[in-house]
């Protein structure tokens, strides 16, 4: 062991009373909670390091529950079912109490920095050794409190854990900036789809530029657009936006009456999602080519079932499962209404349950497509033609009913052109995460055991930039 390393057990790196389970369900009840006050910290808190809250409880009942406050640079830890999540309180996060299935653990910082005990619980070693001690056959649960606090860890002095955690945290950092770019450039992706497709904006600027009739209810906005243009004449008097002119030329400036759907641009069909998809039936069975199962998750995605799930949930025999090639939609009948739906990217053959309804797509509407499933009113379609008692189902009738607004091909044909600019930079910070993250993964248990020096990793990191 390195000099000045020690061979602890968490008990010796805690705070006086830095051991905090959550309330027991009888002192938190459901129905003590409010929808605004303090807020209440529960596992997705952990799970998913975010910081934002379902329920909350009043002054009062803070009052009485006062202990299982977190403070900054706590640890929570989830407890139950998905074990051993952690997530540090930072300063700005606001003050409130713990929930029944999260733990804190309140670093003593005159011994070990709070990220270094981070790192630590984030790594294979220190996750496993919270997972490997806890019980329960339905559901998952952690240890109690003496096995928890005797997990034994390396901890080298306080300056070399600074050094440590500066390189894990520079890491972080920039895959940090990655997601939150990649948040942005998705956000530019759907306000360019609903400026064209939805609300009309090119459509709009034609109609003013060729002095032509507005429909009510686009006035406002034709007003303000109008007003744009007289004060940017002097500077740009070639348009009232960046578009190029060649592109505003594919765009008409008239608009027409279409039922149960309002005014719509002249050339744009008055049609549904059945205008651009297709049922499809087919089953894995009757293709020779091996099939990999997805599964449609409610960020409205289709992922690959074994990299998603922790446990295998489909299947052995898959023979009768649908297939889902490249462009296909599919979604789960009883989980759409909560975005279980996805575009398959992949050039894969994929399959789904039996349950599940797949649609082909015009290749062409693709990115149409999936941008129309994250508008709310795609949403409100989908809550008002569910149907059933106990659970809501979505049939491919009632879903290829759901009234859209079909564009010109030409003008999607462009807005792919754009929408793929984009999304190229969004696969290339994916996979620039995926390297920093296993860059992290691999220097992480080296680094908390001594085994590799910080000039170590100094000199691996310039060469990996080189």
């Amino acid at each position: 062991m390195n000099e000045g390393w020690l061979n602890v057990e968490l008990k010796d790196v805690l705070s006086e009373k830095g051991y905090v389970r959550g309330p027991f369900g009888s002192a938190l009840k459901r129905a003590e909670m409010k929808n605004k006050g303090i807020p209440v910290y529960e596992q997705q808190n952990a799970i998913y390091n975010h910081r934002k809250f379902r329920y909350f409880i009043d002054d009062n009942k803070y009052q009485k529950l006062k202990r299982f406050t977190v403070r900054p640079n706590d640890l929570i830890i989830s407890c139950s079912g998905t074990v051993g999540k952690v997530s540090i309180i930072k300063d700005a996060d606001p003050p409130g109490i713990i929930s029944q299935a999260l733990l804190i653990l309140r670093p003593d910082v005159t011994k070990i920095l709070p990220e270094f005990l981070f790192y630590f619980f984030s790594s294979n070693a220190g996750h496993d050794s919270l997972v490997s001690v806890s019980s329960g056959s339905v559901q998952v649960n952690l240890a109690k409190r003496r096995v928890i606090e005797s997990i034994r860890f390396i901890l080298p002095p306080l300056d070399e854990q600074h050094k440590i955690v500066s390189q894990l945290a520079g890491i972080d950092q920039k895959i940090q900036l990655n997601t939150q770019l990649n948040q942005t450039l998705e956000v530019m992706a759907h306000v360019l789809f609903k400026s064209w497709f939805i609300d009309f904006d090119p459509v709009i600027d034609n109609a003013i530029s060729a002095n032509n009739p507005i429909p009510k209810p686009f006035q406002a906005k034709a007003q303000r657009r109008k007003a744009l243009l007289n004060q940017t004449m002097n500077t740009n008097a070639n348009s009232l936006h960046s578009l190029p002119a060649e592109l505003k030329q594919l765009f008409p400036d008239t608009f027409k009456q279409a039922e149960g759907l309002g005014w719509i641009p002249d050339g744009f069909i008055s049609g549904s999602l059945g205008t651009i998809t297709t049922q499809k039936r087919k089953k894995v069975k009757d293709r020779d080519v091996e099939a990999i199962v997805l599964s449609a998750v409610a960020k409205g995605e289709l992922v690959r079932s074994e990299d998603h799930f922790t446990k295998q949930v489909y299947s052995k025999n898959i023979d009768n499962y649908l297939v889902v090639e490249k462009w296909d939609v599919a979604y789960n009948p009883s989980r759409i209404n909560i975005g279980s739906i996805g575009l398959q990217k992949e050039q894969i053959l994929g399959a789904v349950s039996p349950v599940y309804v797949v649609a082909k797509v015009d290749e062409d509407y693709k990115w149409f497509i999936e941008q129309f499933f994250k508008l709310n009113t795609f949403k409100n379609w989908v809550d008002t033609l569910a149907s059933g008692s106990v659970r809501q189902s979505l049939t491919y009738k009632d879903f290829s009913s759901i009234p859209c607004v079909v564009p010109m091909r030409e003008i999607v044909l462009v807005f792919n052109k754009y929408f793929e600019n984009i999304r190229a930079k969004l696969l290339h910070n994916d996979l620039e995460n995926l390297s920093l993250a296993e860059i992290r993964d691999s220097l992480l248990p080296k680094l908390l055991s001594g085994q590799l020096l910080i000039p170590d990793v100094e000199a691996q990191l310039a060469e990996t930039d080189a």
